[in-house]
């Protein structure tokens, strides 16, 4: 087995990636990167002895990159992308290109990457994590379905959390910003009784003002606000007994949230009838109000074309009519807890048990018709229209979720050749969907009638076997299987009859096998396979219509070498791993005719097959006592190989619709234009990044017997992402750059910094929407023609924070 040189710590600088040691032997100093301890296969182990590619951050790095979300640790994890969609709310972080559109969106949807806290299921957002309670984050990318569980079909990221301590100590922090932000933050840990029994509490409070306008209001937006409270108990009655109890309280208020849509007037691609010259603003003019001169004011447009191909210019306006919904924004109140126990036995088994429980109101609202006026009726026909409380795509909603998670898990001495675990696992999540309605004013809340209520229910049962066939090399063996249930029903809306009541069930087996050869202390390779499970789930009311009410689970097989190796004594750091993903039944977005009408519908479909290859680098070197460096790298081939989609058809056929049946036009003498396909083969995944990289440098020297001067430079950089699966819209490339400096003591610390001080402003991501400014189709439909009433296709696009500067000052005690 590797073996330890005996040495002493000398010093180790408060960035926490490098150390100063001597040899107990020789009294020679040598400088070597930092040890991290992580938990990405249930135990603990050494960073660079997991055989499996893991990115891990210390609270030291938190600190010193000015990490202030999920957003940042995404900068620096070669092959992690995250954007901020929509506000702090449905995330869609992706690893290794598996993406979807309607993650976090529509129910059951999910993005194949897993949120954990202290190795607890966590099914919520996480933007407003408060990362300075945090001792250390883990990504641990490719499929982790075997251990981890449920969606980690394409990794998972475990936020570890700091526990009590033996003596008191604390550390309070002040950070103030340009955009109106400021962040205070406080904690205090110690002994309760003893040693056996301590704790740590800590508390934050965070304020964004914003930096855009919006049109109507010519008020700023994108404001956040945010209240975070942590109590944490840790009881070791003896070296036996390790229990950990975590209660987490967050309220989130954040205000109209910062997105714009791009017009169809800039549309530039496929020519066809869902174009701007099919349709007229002020067609119902001739009836009397309030059909007629809806959109008084907006001339006709005459563009012919029906989508846009390019990048996505950035704006920093926003159309956001407040006055159109009873609610705008992102309101949330969360309450998690986590109890985690380890017990050892004699000899030398160990039993772990953990329970977590979450309870969240969410109330979120938006003007999506992306007007400044608001449209109070479903128009059906010409001649009759439906009133509505709230403006047309003007939507509010409360949200009630509650889950809980238990696992229990027996496993086996370590220090033996022959290794296992053995674990139950089990998730419980409802979730309760209501309107926010004028007409409910006597509610505070304006809650309406009931929308949808969702359940999840996941069992399963999991292994490893692990034996050393030598000193040198190890074979391991995972395999969890599970079974998940899901319900949704759905209610009549003031302008839908529609109901559903529908349940699905889906069993999955996930296997992973891995292969590790240490070649000496310093250098070992690994191989390994992995069978990845992404839930499947129900359609609802809609995809009823089309006769497509579930979609199944989508699968990947997963094949993974890596090489991690220490050189030159350990100063210089090189992890290096290439992956091959080949997908099957892709959850991919899709549009179809329901049966008898014009009416598009979108839903969840498994029309596509992918294959996803790459390679990640992940490099740092202590050069001195003072200077260190490092840098990722992250090339992510993401292509479908098979899929159909039905609007890729309306595009390439010139405005013509599929019926539900795949490659079937809606009518079968429906006249197309050459070309006419619904193939996205050879098609980049949307929402992937085919590259990205980042470089930091870190240096510190003392000036003063009493303190040391620090710099600390970062730059990323993520390529264009596709909005959709028809590689047209894209976001651009984003080009990041940051510092921090300043001077630190033995206990206090005083930095000035900034963040994207170049002022980067690519649009994070995007989505495809409509752009009812442009009205009604006026034209008398071609036969099978995609004439729906809500206008041209137009994406809207996510603001991208710009250059900010700040200061923050933190003191130990």
């Amino acid at each position: 087995m590797r073996s330890t040189a005996a040495a002493v710590v000398l010093m180790a600088p408060a960035y926490g990636s490098a150390v100063i040691a001597q040899s107990a032997d020789t009294e020679e100093t040598s400088i070597t990167l930092e040890e991290i301890t992580v938990t990405a296969r249930k135990r603990e182990e050494s960073l660079q002895d997991t055989p499996v590619a893991v990115s891990a951050f210390t609270a030291e790095n938190i600190q010193n990159f000015s990490m202030e979300s999920i957003d940042d640790i995404a900068r620096y994890t070669p092959g992690l992308s995250f954007s901020r969609a929509f506000g702090r709310t449905t995330e869609r972080p992706v690893i290794r290109g598996a993406a979807n559109i309607l993650a976090g969106v529509q129910f059951g949807v999910e993005s194949g990457t897993a949120y954990f806290v202290d190795g607890v299921y966590y099914a919520g957002d996480m933007q407003a994590l408060d990362l300075d309670s945090l001792e250390r984050v883990e990504v641990v990318k490719g499929p982790q379905s075997a251990l981890y569980g449920r969606n980690t079909y394409a990794g998972a990221i475990n936020f570890v959390t700091r526990g009590g301590t033996d003596e008191f100590e604390g550390r309070v922090t002040a950070q103030v910003a340009e955009h109106d932000q400021y962040e205070f933050y406080g904690r205090v840990s110690g002994p309760i009784a003893g040693e056996k029994l301590t704790g740590s509490f800590s508390a934050r409070y965070y304020e964004y003002g914003g930096e855009w306008i919006n049109e109507p209001t010519g008020e700023t937006i994108g404001d956040e606000q945010s209240v975070n409270l942590n109590g944490i108990i840790d009881f070791n009655p003896n070296d036996a007994i390790s229990i950990r109890a975590r209660m987490n309280y967050t309220e989130d208020d954040d205000g109209v949230r910062p997105f714009a849509l791009f017009k169809s007037d800039n549309n530039n691609c496929f020519p066809g009838l869902r174009s701007n010259a099919n349709y007229d603003p002020n067609h119902l003019g001739f009836l009397n109000p309030p059909f007629g001169f809806i959109f008084d004011g907006i001339p006709n447009n005459d563009n012919p074309n029906q989508y846009y191909c390019g990048v996505i210019p950035a704006t920093d306006v926003a159309t956001q009519d407040v006055d159109g919904a009873p609610f705008i924004g992102v309101e949330r109140e969360m309450v998690l807890g986590t109890l985690k126990g380890d017990f050892d036995f004699a000899d030398g088994h160990t039993l772990t048990l953990q329970f977590g429980y979450r309870d969240q109101d969410r109330k979120t609202g938006s003007d999506s018709d992306h007007q400044t006026g608001s449209l109070n009726f479903v128009a059906l026909s010409p001649f009759f229209a439906i009133p509505t409380t709230n403006a047309l795509f003007n939507t509010s909603a409360l949200d009630r979720s509650w889950d809980y998670s238990f696992e229990a898990r027996v496993q086996s001495p370590q220090d033996r050749p022959f290794r296992w675990l053995l674990g139950v696992f089990y998730f419980d999540f409802t979730q309760a969907n209501n309107e926010i309605d004028f007409a409910f004013t006597d509610d505070e809340d304006f809650q309406g009638p009931r929308r949808s209520r969702d359940t999840v229910e996941n069992k399963a049962i999991f292994g490893m076997v692990e034996y050393d066939f030598t000193e040198d090399f190890t074979l391991t063996a995972e395999l969890r299987v599970a079974e998940e249930t899901k319900t949704l029903q759905q209610f009549a809306t003031a302008i839908s009859t529609a109901t559903f009541d529908g349940e699905a069930t889906f069993d999955s087996v996930a296997p992973r096998f891995i292969a590790n050869y240490r070649f000496d202390d310093a250098v070992s390779m690994y191989a390994n396979y992995a069978k990845g499970i992404k839930p499947g789930g129900l359609n609802g009311a809609t995809g009823l219509e089309v006769d497509r009410e579930n979609y199944d689970e989508e699968e990947s097989d997963n094949y993974e070498v890596g090489l991690k190796a220490d050189w030159f004594g350990g100063r210089l750091r090189t992890n290096i791993a290439a992956f091959l993903t080949q997908t099957n039944n892709y959850q991919l977005t899709t549009a179809v005719a329901a049966p008898g009408t014009n009416a598009v519908t979108s839903l969840v479909t498994n029309q596509g097959d992918a294959e996803i290859k790459g390679i990640e680098i992940d490099a740092r070197a202590a050069i001195t006592e003072d200077l260190q460096i490092g840098g990722t790298y992250a090339l992510t081939d993401a292509e479908f190989t098979e899929g159909c989609d039905a609007f890729q058809y309306v595009l390439t056929s010139g405005g013509f619709q599929m019926s539900a049946t795949p490659n079937v036009p809606a009518v079968a003498d429906a006249p197309v234009l050459p070309g006419a396909d619904c193939s996205i083969a050879g098609n980049q995944i949307p929402m992937t990044s085919r590259h990205m990289a980042s470089a930091f440098i870190q240096y510190e020297r003392p000036v003063h017997e009493n303190f040391n001067f620090f710099f600390i430079t970062d730059f990323s950089h993520e390529s264009s992402k596709f909005v959709q699966v028809h590689n047209g819209s894209e976001t651009g490339d984003a080009n990041i750059l940051g510092f921090r400096t300043g001077i630190r003591g033995a206990t206090w610390e005083l930095a000035v910094f900034g963040r994207n001080i170049t002022d980067e402003d690519a649009i994070p991501v995007a989505t495809r929407w409509f752009d009812v400014r442009q009205g009604f189709n006026t034209v008398a439909p071609e036969v099978g023609a995609d004439n729906t009433f809500l206008g041209p296709r137009a994406p809207f696009a996510s603001f991208r924070r710009g250059a900010q500067f700040g200061f923050q000052l933190s003191y130990d005690f």
